[in-house]
Order: structure tokens, then C-alpha cells, then sequence
């Protein structure tokens, strides 16, 4: 049972890092996409001085969902790590990481139901939905890992306290 308990620990404490490595994954993509499509759309000269306002408030919005994304998923991590350590976890990062699931699968659905499975863009969709569903997993991969630790070692003290 100690082997088993220090497999999960090792997994767990790999999985909270991978899930921060997925926020700042979703930060330095969505950098990259308005770098690239900035040049398009400000140096349009078809737009007009609230269009340019309009899109530069939604890359606020955008770079603020992101912000607390990261910051939820480093809750998640660093609390996942420390278990996996051996260290005070804190309880919320496992709440927080069902929360993050369900929002997850919804955003999955709502990609797919949208994707507009044209050959132009068919390709960036699919690698979308293809992070996003290896991003619930790891979280789902991660819960699970976590409530494998916790029994083993509620299951270790009652041996002990016997």
C-alpha cells in the first residue's frame, strides 16, 4: 500500500504542475493569436474609432477570464502538489478543480455544437478541442488521483491506530 500511496503522489504532484503549465499555455496562445491578428484588424482603415475601442475591450475581457483561469488553475496545482508532497494541501483546490471540470465539458460542448467544420479552420478547432479534452482529463485524472491519496491514507492510520 506505501508504493501504491507514493505512485499516486508523484502522478498527483506531476498533474498540478501540468495544470499550470495549461493556464499559462492559454495566456501565451491568446498572445500570440492578437499579435497576429492585430495588424488585420487596427490597421483596417474601414473601422472606426468604436470598432477599434469595442475590440480592444474585448481583449481586456478576454485577458481577464484568462488571469482568473490561471489563477484557479494554480490554486489547483500548487494545492495537488503539495498533496502529492506530502505537505498541507489545503482543501479548496479540489473543489476548485470539479468546478473547473464542469466548466470544462460545457465549454466542450459548446465548441463542438459551434465548430464550423470548415476546411479552413477545421484543423485550429480540432487542436482546440483536442487541448481542451486533454485539459479535463488531466483535471479529472488529477481528482481522482487526489481522492485515491486521501483513502490510502485514511486507510494507513486505521491500520496504524489499531
Amino acid at each position: 500500500m506505501q508504493a501504491k500511496l507514493r505512485r499516486y503522489e508523484t502522478t498527483l504532484t506531476t498533474l498540478g504542475i501540468a495544470v499550470i503549465a495549461y493556464g499559462v499555455w492559454n495566456i501565451i496562445k491568446a498572445v500570440i493569436y492578437f499579435i497576429t491578428t492585430e495588424k488585420d484588424i487596427i490597421g483596417s482603415d474601414d473601422l472606426s474609432e468604436s470598432s477599434r475601442f469595442m475590440y480592444f475591450l474585448v481583449i481586456g475581457v478576454v485577458f481577464f477570464i484568462l488571469i482568473v483561469d490561471l489563477i484557479l488553475r494554480v490554486l489547483i496545482g500548487v494545492g495537488a502538489r503539495n498533496e502529492g508532497l506530502g505537505k498541507k494541501s489545503g482543501g479548496p483546490y479540489l473543489v476548485i478543480a470539479f468546478i473547473m471540470i464542469v466548466f470544462g465539458v460545457a465549454a466542450l460542448i459548446i465548441d463542438v455544437v459551434q465548430m464550423p467544420f470548415t476546411a479552413s479552420a477545421i484543423f485550429d478547432d480540432l487542436a482546440t478541442v483536442m487541448l481542451d479534452v486533454t485539459s479535463v482529463i488531466t483535471l479529472v485524472w488529477l481528482a481522482a488521483t487526489s481522492i485515491g491519496i486521501k483513502k490510502i491514507r485514511a486507510a494507513l492510520r486505521e491500520e496504524g491506530g489499531d
